[in-house]
């Protein structure tokens, strides 16, 4: 999708009816806005802009948003009437702000702010938010009863009027920020989230309860982790740590881990699904915590992809590593029914990275190709049984056999069936296939 000059979509999300959004932002003059769109014209050198496409690919509308600057729209999400809110950064003097907007001048050199349409592209609601010189809307999440919240960072030093917040003073030249706005567009609370030196938020998720999960990257020691987590500690490198936090609804900290697997770490992408957190980043570090059940225990070259599971409490639950020899960056994810999770982002990896199916055999960049693959959720790793409690004497047997039904067995002895019998001591494993062709691997 795109013009005569470049086009970058950096976020995408589905309506009820499964109409697909994208948005990110555009230098083409042409190419990009349907006749009657809100903004049909390119306003500066570069616009954001926003297009809805049918379930099965065909453009709807498409439109221009911005002012008389740079604009880049970096999240959208879409609640269950099908509004469209979308957040990013602005150095424009003249956005389209709404007349009830919370901000309708631009403070400093770049700033946030808030866009809210109906699902034919019209503005409801525009706003400047979160002033400064380098104030960025990185996520942005909508709770069941309409709540808004924005999470980004800002170097900005006057943010908070609020008491009984997070954190009321910005620790650090950049720090995280995160912004709650009710149905009726005001501003609820914001606070402040970070250390002594730089730290980005640049992914939030909600559960049921208005929990919120935040994630990113960090250089501060302090401000970020708390005690008795997976990684309570920086990994003084003086490079990125990734990280993962819970606050509740009123901005209290519950828990807050680093993420770091031995290099420099970002984790962008965050969503709650079935009742855990699924986080998608990447490094260059070689000691992420994997194990036999990851689809790749370790980095093949330059920035690889890390695609982590973690419970609600913060306790790490499954992690992997994906890509090749070269750098793959991964940008946004999504869950299908068939327990297989879509990822795209882009690579430099030209050997080895597509399947036999692939759509696009042939590495064709000059710096980057963009990719999208569909990998499988870990399964639970393959449960054996064996049909003796008692002692086992030498010389006898047992059967030992998988308690859940699959496709298809591997064991190590060759056997493809349920079952095997064992007499003699050895590791003995199974392999299985399940019935979305994804596969699980017992222990010894």
């Amino acid at each position: 999708f795109g013009g005569t000059y470049q086009e970058r979509i950096y976020t995408a999300a589905l309506d009820t009816n499964d109409n697909i959004f994208i948005a990110g932002n555009t230098t083409s003059l042409i190419g990009i806005a349907t006749p009657g769109a809100t903004q049909p014209n390119l306003s500066s050198g570069d616009d954001a802009f926003i297009s809805q496409f049918s379930p099965t690919g065909t453009l709807i509308w498409s439109s221009y948003y911005g002012g008389d600057r740079h604009e880049l729209i970096t999240s959208i999400t879409v609640d269950d009437s099908n509004k469209l809110y979308v957040t990013g950064h602005t150095a424009s003097t003249d956005l389209p702000c709404t007349p009830n907007a919370h901000r309708n001048t631009l403070s400093g050199y770049e700033n946030a702010f808030l866009g809210v349409l109906d699902n034919t592209g019209n503005i409801l609601y525009n706003s400047y938010y979160i002033k400064g010189s380098n104030t960025r809307g990185e996520g942005i999440a909508i709770a069941n009863d309409g709540t808004i919240y924005i999470a980004g960072y800002t170097n900005d030093t006057e943010l908070s009027p609020f008491t009984g917040i997070h954190q009321d003073q910005n620790g650090g030249y950049l720090d995280g920020f995160l912004l709650k706005i009710n149905t009726q567009y005001q501003t609820v609370w914001k606070t402040y989230f970070g250390g002594e030196h730089n730290d980005l938020i640049e992914g939030i998720t909600l559960d049921s309860f208005q929990n919120i999960y935040l994630t990113g990257k960090t250089k501060s020691i302090g401000g970020i982790a708390t005690p008795t987590t997976f990684q309570p500690n920086y990994s003084n490198s003086n490079t990125w740590d990734g990280f993962l936090t819970q606050l509740d609804s009123s901005s209290n900290q519950i828990w807050g881990t680093y993420l770091d697997a031995g290099g420099s770490e970002d984790i962008t992408v965050i969503k709650h699904q079935n009742s855990s957190l699924w986080l998608l980043g990447m490094t260059d570090g070689i000691n992420l915590s994997t194990d036999a059940t990851s689809l790749q225990q370790t980095n093949n070259g330059g920035y690889d992809n890390i695609l982590l599971n973690f419970s609600t409490s913060g306790n790490k639950i499954w992690t992997t590593y994906f890509g090749e020899a070269n750098d793959e960056f991964g940008y946004d994810m999504d869950f299908a029914n068939n327990n297989k999770i879509l990822i795209t982002g882009q690579t430099s990896s030209n050997v080895n990275f597509v399947t036999s199916n692939a759509h696009q055999n042939n590495y064709g960049g000059h710096i980057y190709d963009g990719f999208w693959s569909i990998l499988c959720q870990p399964t639970q790793p393959t449960t054996l049984s064996h049909n003796n409690t008692l002692n086992i004497c030498e010389g006898d047997s047992i059967e030992v056999s998988s308690l859940n039904n699959f496709n298809s067995y591997s064991w190590s002895t060759g056997s493809t069936s349920n079952a095997i019998y064992i007499s003699t001591p050895g590791n003995y494993i199974l392999e299985t296939i399940d019935n979305n062709n994804c596969p699980g691997k017992s222990d010894t």
